[in-house]
């Protein structure tokens, strides 16, 4: 009759317990950077759209000034605070406000298409985290439809 454990029971089944509780703090932390991933893509889509509306208001308000903003080839523009294209690209140090990590900017260009004259604008809002530098980018075609 045995009276106790083995040495080699005990080493493998701290060996066991060892290992399962890596794979769930692996587990854990992938999920937790995956989480992190989404929030800033959500984030980054909604920043895309918002510059997107403001273009849009721009385009309302004069055709003329919104189209003498684009360019062939395009002209990019900082639109980190949504004022009227203020800067060319964005520096390294400039943020959308209260949005830290991200940066936004739009390169617009003008054409001349059977039926006008149309504008493109390529917002791109990107970011850098622990896993890497990430970006959405949108495009929109606006048009003097007035």
């Amino acid at each position: 009759m045995r009276q106790g454990q083995s040495i080699y029971e005990v080493v493998l089944a701290i060996g066991v317990v060892t290992a399962v509780l890596v794979a769930i703090v692996a587990l854990v932390s992938l999920t937790q950077r995956n989480a992190i991933l989404a929030k800033n893509r959500a984030k980054a889509t909604r920043l895309t759209q918002e510059a997107s509306e403001w273009l849009r208001s721009q385009r309302n308000t004069d055709w003329n000034i919104f189209y003498a903003k684009a360019g062939s080839p395009a002209k990019t523009w900082c639109l980190n605070n949504l004022d009227f294209f203020q800067q060319s690209s964005c520096s390294s140090s400039q943020y959308v406000t209260n949005n830290e990590p991200f940066r936004r900017e739009v390169n617009l260009t003008s054409a001349n298409v059977t039926n006008g004259l149309q504008v493109r604008a390529d917002i791109d809002v990107r970011w850098t985290d622990q896993q890497g530098t990430h970006n959405v980018t949108s495009t929109t075609y606006f048009t003097n439809w007035q």
